[in-house]
Parts: C-alpha cells; sequence; structure tokens
C-alpha cells in the first residue's frame, strides 16, 4: 500500500514534532511504563526457576486469604479476568496445586482450595522471590524502597477505588 503525500512522514514531520515536545512527563505514565519493565523483568527472572507469575500470584492469594476462594474472588484479588483465572486454575488443579470442590448449598460455584503441595513449592519459592527483589530494588537505598512501598500502597489502594467506581458507570 503506498502513502498519499499528505500522509509521508516528511509532510506530517512538523506535527509529528509539535506534539511530541507537548507530552508532558506524567507520573501515572512513568508508573504504568515502569510497570511494564517490571512485569517484563519478573517474568524473566521468574522463568529461571521454571516459575509462572500469575501461578504464583494465585496460590499466593489463596494462601494470604486463608487457603480458599471462589474463582470470583480470586479475579477480584488478581485484577485478572475471570476467563483467564479459569485457565490459571485449570492448570493449577491439573499440577495437584489447587483443587476445585463445590460449596455445600450451591453446586454452581466451586471453592479453589490451596493443596499441601502448593505450600511446600510456595515454601520453596521465597528465597528467589527475595533475590528477585532484592535485585529490581539494588539501585534504591533500604529507605527509598521503603517510602516507595509506602507510595505504591497509597496508589494502589486509590486506584482499587477508582477501578471499582468506573465499574459502576
Amino acid at each position: 500500500m503506498t502513502e498519499t503525500n499528505n500522509d509521508s512522514l516528511d509532510s506530517i514531520r512538523n506535527e509529528i514534532d509539535n506534539i511530541a515536545a507537548s507530552f508532558e512527563p506524567h507520573a501515572l505514565y512513568s508508573l504504568v511504563a515502569t510497570a511494564d519493565v517490571v512485569n517484563m523483568y519478573v517474568d524473566r527472572a521468574l522463568r529461571k526457576y521454571d516459575y509462572d507469575r500469575t501461578k504464583f500470584t494465585v496460590m499466593y492469594t489463596l494462601i494470604a486469604h486463608g487457603g480458599g476462594m471462589t474463582r470470583t474472588e480470586i479475579s477480584k484479588r488478581v485484577y485478572r479476568s475471570k476467563q483467564q483465572i479459569t485457565a490459571v486454575i485449570d492448570s493449577l488443579e491439573r499440577d495437584g496445586l489447587v483443587r476445585n470442590q463445590p460449596i455445600v448449598g450451591d453446586r454452581r460455584i466451586k471453592m479453589v482450595t490451596i493443596t499441601r503441595k502448593a505450600l511446600d513449592v510456595c515454601r520453596g519459592s521465597l528465597s528467589h522471590r527475595g533475590q528477585i527483589s532484592d535485585e529490581a530494588m539494588s539501585c534504591l537505598k533500604a529507605e527509598e524502597v521503603t517510602r516507595l512501598t509506602v507510595i505504591l500502597r497509597k496508589i494502589r489502594k486509590h486506584l482499587i477505588k477508582k477501578v471499582n467506581e468506573l465499574r459502576l458507570s
């Protein structure tokens, strides 16, 4: 497909430059770009140990919330669609890391429960998680990491409220 003269890069170079010059550094977009890089880093670092970030997120979420949750509850806690969570849980179940158990009184809903095997896997991964975190944060001083953690938690809580408001509208 050929470009028309009106759409060639040379013909719109001034407009490109003007728009690019108007970009202001916004903290949110910097945070999003950083999150993308963090996710890529964590995925690659976990791959060294044959771990999958989403599977671990689901297992750690189950552990943090008493060992059992519905798929809907997990989906909301890990910010993934129910379809994504279903695929992850099915994979975890095949690996013997979770079980699906019917809820007494409502067979349509299943409780996803953590297994002893998953507890062993998570326990074994703790040192690797610590190493990955330490390596990622090694450019910061300890007090900067503490401040960053507090700030990120504050942003996360605020944005969770905003996401819920957007769901309602």
